[in-house]
């Protein structure tokens, strides 16, 4: 998702139609491929009583900010231009998208699904007997 981020620079770095064709080609297969692994994580990692409310709150943030991106980025490019604007999106939401790999527990998820969630609540997901 961090590389898909940049590469949304490339719109505001190229100067020809093949340059926007590869930049285009790289953010929408990169978007496509982290997409699929998210939701295969999601799937997989989260208890099936969870995965409706984690899926409304990841749809939530994802569509519920995008007014905000479509109302900021009208006066940011008349300050700036359109080319900066795209060139400071790429590298500003990929420095975000890398970060926040860094927030703790983010990359727990090697264990069994839930495990994380586990240890944050306490309670044991796994069936004993």
């Amino acid at each position: 998702m961090t590389v898909a981020t940049l590469a949304v620079a490339g719109y505001g770095i190229a100067t020809a139609a093949w340059q926007l064709m590869v930049a285009c080609f790289l953010f929408n297969g990169l978007e496509t491929a982290g997409t699929i692994v998210w939701a295969t994580m999601k799937q997989r990692h989260v208890p099936a009583s969870m995965l409706g409310r984690v899926s409304s709150l990841d749809w939530l943030i994802s569509i519920g900010l995008l007014p905000l991106s479509f109302a900021l980025t009208a006066p940011v490019a008349g300050l700036f231009g359109a080319r900066a604007t795209l060139i400071g999106a790429g590298l500003v939401g990929g420095a975000i998208t890398l970060g926040a790999l860094f927030i703790p527990g983010m990359r727990d998820i090697e264990g069994h699904p839930g495990d994380a969630l586990a240890r944050s609540t306490g309670a044991s997901l796994v069936p004993t007997r």
